[in-house]
């Protein structure tokens, strides 16, 4: 296999790396040479972290089920956090985390009353659960003993 910087390859630990630098030695040896990587840095994206909105989202995913499209997927989310939202952030947001692995899309049959466009159908996959059940027991560990001081708080 071929090393270069930016090439990105996953661990045995199923770790996504992306190569940065490596350095190589040149054997020649008869027939052909031979290269030998000596070492290489790496850059390691921490696979389990999801930022807030990333969160919401995959939870109006997952709550929506077989009904996630972008359209309700915004209502959902609107109507439960009462924040208001652009659907272009919610599309990138949505391509960040198919981008990772946490979601999948399909795009279902053209409707009449879309002008003959599809519907994108997102849909949870098993490390996007993983990541979200991850997620949630960080937060409850940095919660636990302090709902007090925040709900009392002046």
């Amino acid at each position: 296999m071929a090393c270069k910087p930016g090439m990105r390859v996953v661990s045995d630990f199923g770790q996504e790396i992306e190569i940065r630098q490596f350095w190589m030695f040149v054997v020649n040896l008869f027939p052909r040479p031979y290269v030998l990587v000596l070492g290489f840095r790496t850059y390691m994206a921490r696979s389990g972290y999801l930022g807030e909105f990333e969160q919401i989202v995959l939870l109006a995913v997952l709550r929506l089920g077989d009904n996630s499209y972008a359209v309700p997927i915004r209502h959902e989310i609107e109507t439960r956090t009462g924040r208001s939202l652009t659907v272009g952030a919610l599309y990138s947001t949505l391509e960040r985390l198919e981008e990772k692995g946490y979601v999948t899309s399909d795009y279902g049959d053209p409707t009449p009353e879309r002008g003959g466009r599809s519907k994108r159908y997102f849909k949870i996959k098993p490390l996007g659960l993983r990541v979200l059940r991850e997620s949630r027991e960080e937060l409850a560990a940095m919660w636990e003993g302090l709902e007090s001081r925040v709900i009392h708080a002046r």
